[in-house]
């Protein structure tokens, strides 16, 4: 019963989540990778504020143009804003995507080069 069950429920999520994502006027995409096996394989997500709507292989901006290219339910999105990491090949891939959102990047990174910034300051000064 599980075997045939769960497929079925996830196909029906993923389609409520496409839906949801296609009507919302206020959509903001997040667009982030994560790394697997031991960090040497990079996978990207494709997630709202609530759902995960998608993750495809790869992390370069032929990755993220090709699956722009095979899945035109992404490129019919109309996000307000994407959060992204600093890579410059999310700005460009999204930027290509979808050129009148607005492209905000991660508290995580920023905060992560506040940190860098003062370490430097801090050193320097000592």
């Amino acid at each position: 019963m599980h075997n045939e069950a769960v497929p079925v429920e996830c196909e029906r999520l993923s389609k409520q989540a496409w839906e949801r994502a296609n009507e919302s006027s206020g959509l903001v995409l997040g667009v982030d990778d994560f790394a697997i096996r031991n960090g040497h394989t990079y996978n990207t997500g494709i997630h709202d504020r609530e759902t995960m709507l998608d993750l495809l292989a790869g992390r370069k901006l032929e990755d993220l143009r090709a699956y722009a290219q095979q899945h035109p339910n992404f490129l019919q999105l109309q996000p307000k804003a994407v959060v992204m990491d600093l890579a410059q090949a999310y700005h460009t891939g999204i930027s290509e995507c979808f050129p009148n959102a607005i492209r905000i990047a991660d508290r995580f990174h920023v905060h992560g080069y506040i940190i860098e910034a003062l370490q430097e300051v801090r050193k320097s000064v000592q």
